[in-house]
């Protein structure tokens, strides 16, 4: 498995983490800032909404920039909009801070499969794609037992202070696809030039 792959797949186990922590008490917090179940719903048909519209948008301009600058620039959007549930008090800043998650999502998406894309080694499609598929249902399960523990006890803030946390070294192992040579290192594997590295 190439260095690209690994670096994605460990932003991707913290950023799954951030929303795994919250997602199946989602509907908790939502009472305690006076919403219910319509609240619950509509706070996610926004952030669905966001997702669906732009990620079209996105996806066709993202072809002409620089995609790891985008993927990079999404999860610092994604990072602010989790910082963001610190403040939420109201069903309508919950709503805002949904709005700014489903573009974090809109932009990373397109990106991350791109990328992702261009890491596959031939004739290990199956199983590397597999890898970063096993570890987002790996990584729910054990960010859903900690985020349950986490607000039963602390309370969702200290809730919220771990998903930032989270959120944040995923934007940082982000920016290990910023590395110098990386990149050209793969190209030339993908031409057949040094070969596929077993690691």
């Amino acid at each position: 498995m190439h260095k690209v792959l690994k670096f994605l797949i460990l932003s991707s186990i913290f950023y799954n983490f951030a929303a795994g922590a919250l997602g199946p008490i989602y509907a908790i917090f939502v009472t305690e800032i006076g919403g219910g179940v319509f609240i619950a719903s509509s706070a996610w048909a926004i952030y669905a909404a966001f997702v669906g519209i732009l990620i079209l948008i996105f996806g066709r301009f993202e072809d002409r920039l620089n995609k790891k600058h985008v993927f990079i620039v999404g999860r610092l959007v994604n990072t602010i909009g989790i910082i963001g549930y610190l403040f939420v008090s109201s069903p309508v800043q919950l709503f805002v801070v949904q709005g700014i998650l489903g573009i974090a999502t809109a932009m990373m998406n397109p990106t991350f499969e791109a990328l992702y894309s261009r890491g596959l080694r031939r004739g290990h499609e199956a199983f590397e794609w597999s890898m970063w598929e096993g570890s987002i249902f790996i990584v729910f399960a054990v960010a859903s037992v900690i985020g349950g523990t986490v607000a039963s006890i602390f309370g969702f803030k200290a809730l919220f202070l771990v998903m930032a946390v989270a959120s944040s070294v995923s934007l940082v192992t982000a920016t290990l696809l910023l590395q110098k040579g990386l990149w050209e290192e793969l190209h030339k594997i993908r031409l057949g030039r040094l070969g596929a590295r077993k690691t």
